[in-house]
């Protein structure tokens, strides 16, 4: 049920969400700077929150209760405020 108010798993899935797409916006701006110390250190970064969430996901997964998606992207907008990769990739939330 989409309530708008995150369950524990809708904020961990948010939140490890948007530590993922924090990490490629880090990576489009090192490439775009030329900044490949930069982006070896935010690409490790990635991948490190890209396993965080799989983790994340197999846990909600394995739980079987319902994820509201409405609610997760809002939270993931709350969190990232104006962040590239979220307006690029969620433009209406």
């Amino acid at each position: 049920m989409d309530t708008g108010v995150p369950s524990p798993a809708e904020e961990r899935l948010a939140a490890a969400y948007t530590a993922l797409l924090r990490r490629v916006s880090a990576c489009a701006q090192a490439v775009e700077n030329g900044h490949w110390g930069y982006l070896e250190t935010k690409a490790g970064e990635l991948a490190g929150a890209a396993a965080d969430l799989e983790g994340v996901a197999a846990l909600a997964k394995e739980a079987g209760h319902p994820v509201a998606l409405r609610t997760v992207l809002a939270d993931v907008a709350a969190r990232a405020g104006n962040d590239r990769a979220v307006r690029a990739l969620h433009p209406s939330s």
